[in-house]
């Protein structure tokens, strides 16, 4: 069978634009309503067995049935899934939508009054329609790979920022600072490039104002640290013959230092009114 082409307009249900005295609902022709809840009724759910074997269903019935019928065709063009429902019975693998937000039944069977978001035992959290914290509901992102809350993405973010050198002492003018970020969960990786010139000779203690803060929940005596591509003007030191650094937790910064064979830790160093470059990049955890 071919696909069904969508049709061109707004769907409507069958005898929507019925006069008066048309179309009731369905076992009474007193009663008109529009809601299905009045229209799907015992009635209905008997069907034409209300009719006595010599009497004639009116046509207010007809239209009520192709109404009620069809106006769960239109509910559902409004809303693509349909919004849960406490009465309702799930199968497994059966997708709602509660206060615009995606869960799929993880059991068979499943009537309750308990609504998904309160229920994780029978419902996962699949999509929510928010994307910050600014929408309602709020995102709260999505399960990948199993349905812990370490399995939660719920955050992703990019766009650029403005680092800056740090020096012990004298005043930098900076020439170049140009930062950019890709946030994902968390964890945030940063490309720098940086030009500055300081007043006079200095430490180059590290570069500061990154775009998150840092935390490693623990884990900061690890030391990592982003790859340095190259550096101008940059004296690394005595027997040093390689400049590194890493992030410093619980704040916005990075730590230089350089070393050598049989060196220990070297503080990187600068000359006065001499221009100098690094360029770096790096991912680190965010608190």
């Amino acid at each position: 069978m071919a696909k069904i082409n969508r049709f061109n307009g707004n769907v409507k249900a069958i005898a929507a634009d019925s006069l008066t005295g048309e179309r009731s609902v369905f076992g009474t022709t007193a009663t008109v309503s529009d809601d299905l809840t009045d229209q799907y009724n015992a009635a209905m759910l008997r069907g034409w067995g209300v009719i006595g074997a010599s009497d004639f269903p009116p046509l207010e019935w007809f239209n009520a049935m192709a109404f009620t019928a069809t106006q769960f065709i239109a509910y559902l063009h409004q809303m693509g899934i349909a919004e849960w429902n406490g009465m309702q019975e799930y199968q497994t693998n059966g997708y709602v939508n509660r206060l615009g937000v995606l869960y799929v039944c993880k059991t068979a069977d499943h009537v309750s009054a308990t609504p998904p978001e309160s229920d994780p035992a029978n419902w996962q959290l699949m999509v929510n329609q928010g994307v910050g914290t600014s929408d309602s509901p709020t995102f709260a992102g999505v399960y990948l790979g199993g349905t812990a809350e370490n399995n939660n993405l719920n955050d992703y973010e990019y766009g650029s920022f403005t680092p800056a050198f740090l020096c012990n002492s004298g005043s930098l003018t900076h020439t170049q600072q140009q930062g950019r970020y890709v946030k994902v969960g968390g964890v945030c990786h940063v490309w720098i490039d940086l030009t500055a010139t300081n007043s006079t000779d200095a430490t180059l203690i590290g570069v500061d104002s990154l775009p998150f803060s840092v935390s490693f929940s623990g884990t900061d005596s690890l030391y990592p640290g982003p790859a340095i591509s190259n550096a101008y003007s940059v004296n690394l030191g005595a027997g040093a013959t390689a400049l590194g650094g890493y992030w410093l937790d619980s704040s916005t910064s990075l730590r230089l230092h350089s070393w050598g064979s049989n060196t220990a830790q070297l503080s990187p160093s600068v000359l006065a009114a001499t221009s100098f470059s690094i360029r770096m990049e790096g991912s680190y955890q965010t608190a």
